[in-house]
């Protein structure tokens, strides 16, 4: 199972406590998966059968009544069931931006029927699809309430709103209930962060690493110049130390070899014993 399937398995069991609440989760569904309206109301059409439950569930919890559902099974390829169910018009609020509670229910409805979650372990990116260009600003309108920004694009007359950025898909999932997806998300998002911090560090030694390679191959070459032109014994004894020493330790880095020498030598005065070196070389 998908981790969005997932993620909607988990929202299909939310059940808001307030009737007010409940009426704002049925906008949502109304808002993006409107397929008919008629004279008592709204129908609306789902594969997954937790969600239909839920459907029905609150249009008794808000109605007082069941609910009207037929069941037929899809033509495209896997042959799911269909669930088609009338929403009885009263059922439906136009006051979902007046409370934060009915502002999470109705964004959770809309997730629910018209949404999509990709794997955080692949890609950030969470969209809920409508063909209504005001409730998809209702619904803009309505995270923007809780702090959140959501883009629009509209393709072949659908409006999309989406999140692309993980810190905003998880106050996404937490806002609505997903709670256990929000885990998972979490859980994911540490160990990306992680493999990223490693990732970040082998490259930052390995780019040391090359550096101080080809800076002991440059002194290397540099010593062995002045050695054959006029003979290390004709450098002066601080530098025909540095000399002996990085030809006994080809592989060290400059600190490295300095704490070999006796005494010891400081990073920055064998960086400058090279130089000198290397500016001796060059004349010669």
């Amino acid at each position: 199972m998908s981790f969005s399937a997932r993620t909607k398995l988990e929202l299909a069991r939310v059940l808001p406590p307030r009737i007010c609440c409940q009426e704002a989760e049925l906008t949502g569904m109304v808002a993006v998966r409107p397929e008919r309206r008629t004279e008592l109301g709204f129908e609306i059409q789902t594969e997954k059968a937790a969600v239909a439950r839920k459907i029905l569930m609150l249009i008794q919890r808000v109605t007082g009544q069941r609910g009207t559902v037929t069941i037929r099974r899809s033509r495209q390829a896997g042959k799911h069931n269909l669930y088609r169910i009338l929403v009885p018009a009263r059922a439906v609020t136009e006051h979902i931006l007046d409370h934060p509670c009915c502002r999470r229910s109705f964004l959770r409805g809309a997730f629910l029927l018209g949404g999509s979650v990709s794997d955080p372990g692949n890609a950030y990116h969470l969209e809920i699809a409508t063909s209504k260009g005001d409730r998809v600003r209702e619904m803009v309108a309505a995270l923007q309430s809780f702090g959140l920004t959501a883009g629009i694009v509209t393709r072949k007359r659908r409006h999309l709103l989406y999140l692309k950025e993980g810190e905003g898909i998880a106050d996404f999932l937490r806002l609505v209930g997903a709670n256990q997806a929000l885990l998972h998300m979490e859980n994911v998002r540490v160990v990306k962060d992680m493999k990223n911090t490693i990732n970040r560090l082998v490259n930052c030694d390995t780019a040391n690493l090359n550096k101080t390679v080809e800076a002991a191959l440059r002194q290397i070459e540099d010593i062995k110049r002045v050695q054959h032109r006029i003979g290390l014994d004709r450098l002066s004894p601080s530098l025909r130390e540095a000399a002996l020493a990085r030809l006994a330790h080809p592989e060290a880095s400059l600190q490295e070899l300095g704490e070999l020498m006796s005494p010891p030598v400081g990073k920055s005065a064998l960086n400058h014993r090279f130089r000198r070196l290397r500016a001796l070389a060059a004349r010669l």
